[in-house]
């Protein structure tokens, strides 16, 4: 029978054998039921490297003809060294769009390669988390239908001083619309940005965002003054449900990216950190693929919309038949002679009063309804969230 290759033993035998000179090579490699070609390469290693040369050697090839060669294997590098939170799918990619004359070896041989060269931490798996149960957003269809927006959280620079990242992205393209530092999470810090993304790049239908100022408030349907600001230009303030920020997924993703590339750690000073998020903000709108685009950038998918910002803020009009009243400094309106208070945000606004029964009234501001009002006992019915018309968006 045949006998394994890996008994050093068997194959010392079979040399001893052949040193007594009674048995050619054929006749000995019949015996121990070996081919002839084994037979001499025992014999040849023996005789190159005595009893070590016996032991079991690596089937492995010295040579591979299909081996990614070292100046591919040495970009590679470089590229990961360029961009250390970037993975083998997106690196690919960006190598392809800037040298698609090279022929680049595969995802799995860009992971192996940072692997062998200590370029990556193997993280521990996460648990999978359940399908949401959270509600109902529409997704965006196109360009402009969503934009997000939200605050990353405020970081301390080397120099103690406070740094507020404050977020605007439009969903579909994920194209970073705004991420800069702001003193506050106040109106007045948050709405000079959101104007100014306004003219640039025109308006979104949709404007989603956490519960926390200046999005919303504790006061009536949770307006703010942002909302109201909102609501006048023709864009839907869309909330998310508390305690769900998955809601706000593509942000939340952003958001990681930007605190891995950005935050980590902070720069020594507000200064050099606003530098380093518009330089990570043109990376990531202009260089960098993202998987749910096709491994195209967003600067290749965003275009701006087409709804202008108005150079005057427009008037909230409502059907003739809707008893208009306008909301005094104070936040209430004047109904058959009382004062009834609705919300010191809507102070200067024109609200309609549309009669649903006998003694009741919805209050809308614009397609908005923000409460109901009960005649008979003159009392205002809250609601939490705003209420559209049309019923195709709640928030």
């Amino acid at each position: 029978m045949p006998w394994s290759e890996s008994l050093v033993k068997s194959r010392m035998e079979f040399v001893r054998e052949h040193c007594t000179g009674k048995w050619s090579v054929e006749e000995l490699s019949r015996r121990f039921g070996i081919c002839p070609k084994t037979g001499f390469r025992i014999l040849a290693r023996f005789a190159a490297a005595g009893i070590e040369g016996l032991a079991d050697r690596s089937r492995a090839r010295r040579t591979q003809s299909h081996a990614t060669s070292p100046e591919i294997v040495r970009r590679i590098i470089d590229a990961k060294q360029h961009h250390p939170c970037w993975g083998p799918r997106k690196l690919l990619a960006l190598l392809e769009r800037r040298h698609p004359e090279v022929d680049w070896p595969s995802r799995s041989t860009f992971g192996t390669i940072f692997e062998k060269h200590g370029l990556v931490t193997k993280r521990r798996p996460r648990r999978p988390s359940l399908p949401s149960k959270s509600g109902a957003l529409l997704p965006p269809s196109e360009p402009n239908d969503l934009w997000c927006t939200d605050f990353k959280g405020h970081r301390l620079s080397e120099s103690r001083e406070r740094l507020e990242p404050f977020t605007l992205g439009d969903a579909f393209s994920r194209y970073s619309l705004a991420c800069t530092l702001v003193g506050s999470t106040s109106f007045a810090s948050v709405w000079p940005i959101v104007r100014r993304c306004f003219k640039e790049y025109g308006m979104p239908r949709r404007l989603r965002s956490d519960n926390g100022p200046p999005f919303a408030s504790t006061g009536l349907a949770g307006l703010s003054q942002l909302a109201v600001l909102l609501i006048r230009l023709g864009i839907r303030p869309e909330r998310i449900t508390p305690g769900k920020p998955q809601q706000n997924g593509m942000l939340e993703r952003f958001h990681l990216t930007l605190e891995l590339e950005t935050l980590s750690p902070p720069a020594a000073t507000p200064r050099l950190q606003e530098r380093v998020l518009q330089r990570f903000r043109r990376e990531y709108n202009e260089v960098r693929p993202h998987q749910a685009l096709d491994d195209r950038t967003p600067a290749d998918v965003y275009a701006p919309s087409s709804q202008k910002f108005p150079r005057r803020l427009p008037v909230l009009e409502y059907p003739t038949h809707v008893p208009v009243r306008s909301v005094h400094s104070d936040g209430a309106i004047r109904w058959a002679g009382k004062d009834i208070f609705l919300s010191q945000t809507l102070a200067g606004e024109r609200v309609g009063f549309q009669q649903i029964t006998t003694s009741h009234w919805s209050i809308r501001l614009g397609p908005a309804e923000v409460a109901i009002f009960d005649e008979a006992t003159a009392s205002i019915l809250r609601h939490d969230r705003l209420v559209w018309i049309d019923q195709s968006h709640n928030t």
